[in-house]
């Protein structure tokens, strides 16, 4: 199979990523061109949008019976006003999708919220990201003590007006050493213990075992300790199951206003097995796959361009259970 890749595509490489975990400037071009519509499969399959985007748009979020748990465990714990929430789960799991919508929800309810994505950020950067997320112009300075009492001056004044605070932080185990402490003593901070303020923070359980920096693990580690006597609630993200794994496809390509018959139910389990159920590995699959069945013209996606999807994106594939003829995308 040879996919008629658009000239200036290609995959995004191991170069295009930060060691934050963020695309370069050259990896942020590529990731603009695959989602730009009139150039890849969304016309070709009768889509608004790409179903399959890596962005956190609260309208793909999928409800399965875990993150349904979990979502409403956290809405109940910030409707209560309680202080410290975490939310744990190897990578790809959906931690920063649920925390959007979390984020979303309280919203419209009349709650501050802001959002922070904590990916290496140090104490001054932590503290300036969550002042611009609350609406508060930080004082132009690199001085922590002074962004600190700045921020909080400004969450006191929330507090007297009766204002309710939700801080949602992503990725606390990317956090500098340092900063770690901040997020503590927001949270245990003596003027919010009349429950003016609540956290909801996601870590990634995987985290430690993915770097091959001993320091960086043993921080990682630390973070559950840390907040240990804080958090009032903690819920811990799976993955999707065989039969959620076809709602889950079903329901982004609803949303993305496709047909339901686009992937055959032979492709979808092809999709679990390669993917164990991991929402990011899903996404990466169907999208590679949508691709490719454009370049071959076809109006169905079978467990063939899945395979191959995988083998394009270097996802193992276990040749006992694969078809005899399985192409190739190069």
């Amino acid at each position: 199979m040879n996919i008629d890749w658009p000239a200036n595509y290609r995959l995004p490489r191991a170069r295009d990523v930060t060691p934050e975990g963020k695309l370069s400037s050259r990896g942020q071009q590529q990731d603009d061109c695959r989602q730009s519509g009139d150039t890849m499969y969304e016309t070709y399959w009768g889509l608004n949008q790409s179903p399959f985007t890596s962005r956190c748009q609260p309208e793909f979020f999928f409800a399965s019976d875990i993150h349904e748990e979990v979502l409403a465990r956290s809405l109940y714990l910030i409707e209560q006003r309680r202080r410290l929430g975490i939310i744990r789960g190897g990578s790809g799991l959906g931690k920063s999708m649920l925390l959007h919508v979390l984020a979303e929800e309280m919203s419209q309810t009349g709650q501050k919220v802001g959002v922070v994505d904590a990916s290496g950020l140090n104490g001054v950067g932590l503290l300036t990201d969550i002042s611009i997320a609350l609406d508060l112009a930080s004082p132009v300075t690199e001085s922590e003590d002074q962004l600190w009492f700045a921020l909080r001056d400004h969450l006191s004044g929330l507090h007297f007006a009766h204002q309710p605070v939700l801080l949602c932080v992503d990725h606390i185990e990317r956090l500098e050493a340092g900063a770690l402490r901040i997020l503590e003593r927001i949270a245990g901070d003596q003027l919010h213990r009349e429950n003016s303020l609540s956290m909801i923070a996601t870590l990634r359980d995987d985290a430690d075992r993915e770097t091959d920096r001993p320091a960086s693990a043993s921080r990682i580690l630390r973070v559950p300790q840390l907040f240990d006597e804080l958090t009032e609630l903690r819920v811990e993200l799976q993955p999707l199951t065989r039969s959620e794994i076809h709602s889950y496809v079903h329901a982004r390509i609803f949303v993305a206003g496709g047909a339901l018959s686009i992937f055959s139910d032979e492709a979808l389990d092809q999709v679990f097995d390669l993917s164990q159920g991991v929402p990011r590995q899903i996404n990466r699959l169907c999208d590679i796959a949508l691709l490719a069945g454009m370049s071959e013209r076809t109006r169905r996606i079978d467990s063939e361009m899945v395979i191959a999807a995988a083998r394009e994106l270097r996802i193992p594939v276990n040749t006992s259970l694969t078809p005899s003829r399985v192409p190739s995308l190069l």
